[in-house]
């Protein structure tokens, strides 16, 4: 919370992470914006649907983005982030955060402008899109930022932020495993 840009989450906490299963159920979570919490996990879901797997694929360190209502959200300022945990090769989980920003290009500045009549002048969109791979965003994510942007480095950085949070919760699932095994972990985001 403390290192992001966006004032919505400093001030008033617009922000929450959470651990999914590997079908997209939340099994534990932050405080902060909790109605978004299922709404990450319905993104998980879509991307599944969508066999993801197969096209683009999902790999250790790839990162994708969503803020489609259309998909599953509130509106283009709740931005999801989410990774996938991966386990000597098996894919036992997702991370997923939210930040609510203050400005994604819609036709006006703010959070919802009013002159926004329909979805397709309410600023960037991605819909469950692989930004980045290799725990790093690519050169075009933060470029179509930097160009469909009033305030650009709030966005990028508070991308990276929550980018900082997947991960870190990622390697803390690792952790676990790794010292009570993969079979104590399976059993307990079943319970």
């Amino acid at each position: 919370r403390m290192i992001s840009a966006a004032p919505f989450v400093r001030e008033i906490a617009e922000l929450a992470v959470a651990l999914y299963t590997p079908e997209g159920d939340c099994i534990l979570q932050s405080t902060g914006i909790i109605i978004h919490i299922p709404l990450i996990g319905e993104v998980i879901k879509w991307m599944i649907k969508q066999n993801y797997e197969e096209d683009p694929g999902i790999y250790e360190g790839d990162i994708f983005t969503s803020n489609d209502n259309q998909i599953a959200g509130m509106h283009p300022l709740d931005i999801y982030d989410i990774i996938p945990i991966f386990y000597e090769g098996e894919l036992v989980g997702w991370v997923g955060t939210v930040i609510m920003e203050p400005e994604v290009g819609a036709i006006s500045p703010g959070m919802m402008p009013v002159d926004a009549t329909e979805r397709f002048v309410e600023g960037l969109r991605w819909s469950a899109e692989k930004t980045g791979t290799n725990d790093r965003y690519s050169r075009f994510f933060e470029t179509k930022i930097r160009h469909g942007c009033r305030f650009p480095d709030t966005v990028i950085l508070d991308r990276k932020g929550a980018l900082a949070a997947d991960i870190k919760v990622r390697e803390e699932v690792k952790r676990i495993i790794g010292e009570f095994g993969i079979d104590y972990y399976k059993k307990g985001i079943r319970e």
